[in-house]
């Protein structure tokens, strides 16, 4: 939080880990993806990342508000994570 000036710490206490969150799309957009950028993931959690930065920039286009945006949105968050296929 300190070091990218923006976010939180949540505790979870069911499963005795943390959380560091951020949710403001500004601070997503100004902090953490340049953050990545410059130090970018390796792997899978590249191309989750990958995924992440363009669902924020359709975001802030206001792509979520159309039909065809938020399907395309939705499309992609379907595909992160856990439910990536290789490729």
């Amino acid at each position: 939080m300190e070091y990218l000036g923006c976010g939180y710490y949540r505790e979870v206490v069911k499963n005795n880990e943390g959380k560091f969150e951020v949710e403001s799309s500004k601070d997503i957009l100004a902090k953490i993806i340049p953050f990545f950028d410059k130090y970018p993931l390796l792997g899978t959690k590249a191309k989750d990342c990958a995924d992440f930065k363009l669902v924020a920039l359709l975001i802030e286009k206001k792509a979520h508000l159309t039909m065809e945006g938020l399907d395309k949105i939705l499309k992609i968050k379907a595909g992160m994570n856990r439910a990536r296929v290789s490729d």
